[in-house]
């Protein structure tokens, strides 16, 4: 059976079905997981939570994902991200790689592959950060 994943988690994310599910899903995974619904006041909740991990959707109300990777990477350029979004276009991909996101994941997508990705994240981060955690 594939480890868990020991961390916390931060999820930005406006539809209520996908971030419920996502809960959900990195919960049973052995993450803690806060969630917020929209983009309001994200530095200053990414700050208050301190994440192993942020996911963040592109297209939220108040802040878009990518306004928020831009700052938060201007005083953490460690932590990883995950972008996860309708915007498919190679141009879009590139745009959120290019302003500091680790991966970029079009919707829909698979919670395991998801699960994947930021396990592998993890991993590199754990050994960077010297963390004794490993997924």
């Amino acid at each position: 059976m594939p480890a868990q994943l020991p961390c916390k988690l931060l999820l930005f994310e406006d539809d209520p079905a996908i971030r419920s599910m996502l809960v959900t899903f990195f919960t049973a995974q052995g993450c803690t997981v806060a969630a917020a619904e929209d983009g309001k006041d994200a530095l200053v909740r990414i700050k208050a939570e301190q994440p192993d991990i942020l996911l963040l959707d592109v297209i939220m109300p108040f802040q878009d994902g990518l306004t928020i990777l831009q700052q938060f990477r201007k005083d953490d350029p460690n932590t990883p991200v995950i972008m996860l979004t309708e915007k498919g276009e190679v141009e879009d991909k590139v745009t959120g790689l290019e302003y500091g996101a680790d991966d970029y994941m079009t919707k829909p997508f698979s919670p395991k592959e998801l699960l994947a990705r930021a396990k592998a994240l993890w991993r590199r981060a754990s050994l960077e950060n010297g963390r004794s955690c490993q997924p």
